[in-house]
């Protein structure tokens, strides 16, 4: 099984996880998103990505759940499928503090989380996260007026400064 299964197509180096190589793209070979949502002006990776970001403008359920009992509508046949694995699939990975199950060992990771005191603090509003990169996407993706400090940089005492418009 490969380690690095993302891989840079300009440069051929691997990595771990989706979001490094989205930030490796941006940084070394200056691409960016090229997928724009025409609602809300929020950028995507992928056509896929957008897709699924676009139901959410829409207050329409029309794709029903097929399995019995499950009188579930939703927003599109992604948001579908998405309900299908976190509903209906064979759930083998328990929360070991709070005993909610979930469909992979990916989701139960994400869990624990919220199991973690919340120490870092939105500067803009109330909102707060028991991981830096969370309130680091948090404030890009709410707060796109506020720099965001360089990575690597502890967060908890950090100064925040607002962009000025030239």
């Amino acid at each position: 099984m490969n380690r690095k299964p993302h891989t840079c197509e300009f440069c051929n180096e691997s990595f771990k996880h989706n979001s490094t190589l989205r930030f490796h793209l941006q940084k070394v070979h200056n691409k960016g998103p090229n997928y724009i949502c025409s609602q809300c002006g929020r950028e995507f990776f992928s056509p896929g990505s957008l897709q699924y970001h676009e139901a959410c403008h829409l207050d329409v359920y029309t794709v029903p759940c097929p399995v019995p009992y499950c009188d579930k509508l939703c927003k599109s046949k992604i948001h579908l499928k998405k309900h299908q694995m976190d509903m209906h699939s064979q759930k083998p990975y328990p929360c070991p503090i709070c005993g909610k199950v979930f469909s992979s060992a990916k989701y139960l990771k994400q869990h624990k989380f919220s199991h973690q005191p919340k120490s870092y603090f939105c500067p803009v509003c109330p909102r707060s996260f028991s991981v830096s990169h969370s309130m680091r996407k948090h404030v890009t993706d709410k707060h796109p007026e506020y720099e965001m400090p360089p990575s690597g940089t502890q967060l908890k005492h950090v100064q925040w400064n607002k962009v000025e418009d030239s």
